[in-house]
């Protein structure tokens, strides 16, 4: 599931992939060819944001969530 919060909303490349049964969750941004698998969770709420670098991923059951700026690895 991708949904907002109020003011605000996941940012996800048309090249990226999520899974039906992971939760993205406000301001997270997924760059070009990363992935989010099943019953992961990204969640970028109150005062925080989450950024997925490009062919990067988040594994099965992960959740990525943190009180100021997360940036998940990068395969640049």
């Amino acid at each position: 599931m991708i949904r907002a919060v109020p003011g605000r909303a996941p940012r996800v490349h048309p090249d990226a992939f999520v899974d039906i049964a992971a939760q993205v969750i406000g301001d997270v941004t997924i760059e070009a060819g990363a992935s989010v698998w099943p019953f992961s969770v990204l969640r970028g709420d109150q005062d925080n944001h989450v950024t997925l670098g490009a062919n990067s991923n988040v594994q099965d059951s992960s959740e990525s969530r943190g009180s100021d700026a997360l940036d998940v690895g990068t395969a640049e």
